[in-house]
């Protein structure tokens, strides 16, 4: 069970009696990743006591996990370039100082996007250098 599901297991059972659910449901909103406006997902907790998904720590290079067995905490949001938060992502288009994305390594390319929109995209990505397609020849396009 991953490390949302049983916060979100405790959350329910400490406030099961709770009439109004205030406490219960201003709870459960705050299981949100820190860097990402990707809700849900495979969420740790970071060492300031907020939550980041791990694809994201894996993503973002100013961040790591504090313990490699456990992928827990994720350390180190304090140090995120302030730039990253000003970039727009290319696939979701958000823009927030909430927010951070990670640029595409070609020199020719000012794309930028948040790992988890990554993810959900046919983007090539790998060795933390992402490329846009456009940037491979034809025998190394991924099918369409």
């Amino acid at each position: 069970i991953c490390d949302t599901c049983k916060e979100k297991r405790n959350i329910e059972k400490r406030y099961s009696n709770d009439p109004n659910n205030i406490h219960k449901s201003s709870l459960l909103s705050s299981l949100r990743c820190a860097v990402c406006p990707i809700t849900g997902g495979a969420l740790k907790r970071t060492s300031g006591n907020q939550w980041c998904h791990l694809f994201c720590a894996v993503w973002i290079p100013e961040l790591s996990v504090g313990n490699a067995i456990t992928q827990s905490p994720i350390i180190n949001l304090h140090t995120i370039a302030p730039f990253r938060k000003n970039l727009s992502c290319a696939i979701c288009g958000v823009r927030s100082p909430h927010y951070v994305c990670i640029e595409c390594k070609h020199p020719d390319c000012a794309c930028s996007i948040h790992p988890l929109c990554m993810h959900s995209t046919p983007h090539k990505f790998g060795e933390l250098i992402m490329y846009r397609n456009r940037h491979h020849s034809a025998q190394n396009q991924p099918p369409q």
